[in-house]
Parts: structure tokens; sequence; C-alpha cells
């Protein structure tokens, strides 16, 4: 089975498991607020038995807007990101966009806490941040090294090196390039 079937069988996997979530806390959030399914059902245009069968993870197919509207009415906001998966770069076209990637850290608190919640959604066992080289960068992490160190190995080049033997680097890491 090749690469991208199995790819694709494990998405479907992901998503019913994440559907039956989003089942419960449908019904939860809409017990918490004390109303009814057909007081729900009212609200956004279908009917008690269709809250029912949402609830209950019982729908094939639900349309990312109808879900926001249902979501909506008991009280939540739902959120869908999208993660890069996969294997490395395969051509110039794709090592050009990874250059691109590579950006100037300007707000470096919430560059880490936008990377670290990433890799949480996606399970990720290892955070690798790669950071230009600039001068810009540079200062940037000089100055936030004393916070970052706890969380981050910052050495480039023992990541370097543990990445070029194969090695899982210990912790998350930062590496300038």
């Amino acid at each position: 089975m090749s690469y991208r079937i199995r790819a694709v069988l494990e998405a479907r996997r992901a998503w019913n498991r994440t559907a039956q979530e989003l089942a419960a806390e449908l019904l939860h959030a809409r017990r918490a607020l004390g109303a009814r399914q057909k007081d729900v059902a009212a609200a956004i245009g279908i009917s008690g038995a269709e809250v029912s069968r949402r609830e209950r993870g019982r729908v094939g197919r639900v349309p990312g807007e109808r879900l926001a509207a249902h979501a909506a009415a008991v009280g939540l906001r739902l959120s869908v990101k999208l993660y890069p998966t996969g294997g490395g770069i395969r051509d110039v076209g794709q090592a050009r966009y990874v250059a691109r990637l590579v950006t100037r850290l300007s707000d470096l608190q919430a560059q880490i806490r936008a990377a670290q919640l990433k890799a949480r959604d996606i399970r990720a066992t290892r955070l690798v941040l790669a950071v230009a080289g600039s001068h810009a960068n540079r200062r940037a992490l000089a100055s936030a090294r004393p916070a970052l160190v706890a969380s981050f190995e910052m050495d480039s080049r023992r990541i370097w090196e543990d990445l070029a033997a194969g090695r899982d680097a210990g912790r998350d890491a930062i590496l300038v390039l």
C-alpha cells in the first residue's frame, strides 16, 4: 500500500475520531446551556431529530458552515486548521517553498506558541523550529535565550549532528540555518 493511500485512510480515521469528539462537545454544550434539542433545531433551521443525530455522531456529513452554526447556537466557536504532513523535500519547488517559510523573528513568543500549538494538534513528538541565521534573528534569540533554554535545545551544531545521524535531539529545538 502506497504512502498516499495510507495517509488518506489515516486521515479518514482521524476525521471519524474528530467527528465523535465534536458530537460530544455539541451535546455537552447544549446541556450546559439548559437548552432542549428542539430549541437548538429551531435556532439553526433543522429538525430535532437531526440535532439528536449530530449529538450522537450519527450523521454522515455536515457541511462546515452548518456545523459552525450549530456550534454557535450552543455557545461554541468552530475552529478548523490544516497542517502540512508527509515526507521531506521532494523537488526544487518544495525547496523554494520551505525557504519562504524561514522568516524573520518578530514576536518570538507568539511565533513559538503558534508552532507549539501546531505540534500539539498534529500530535508531533518533537518540534524543531528552523530560523534564518540573520543578524536580527540571532539578536532576538540571544535576548530571549534565558527563557528559551528551559524548553529548547539551542545548540545548532549539535542539532545538525543529531539530525544527520538520525538521532532524536532529546527535546524540542531551535535550529539556526
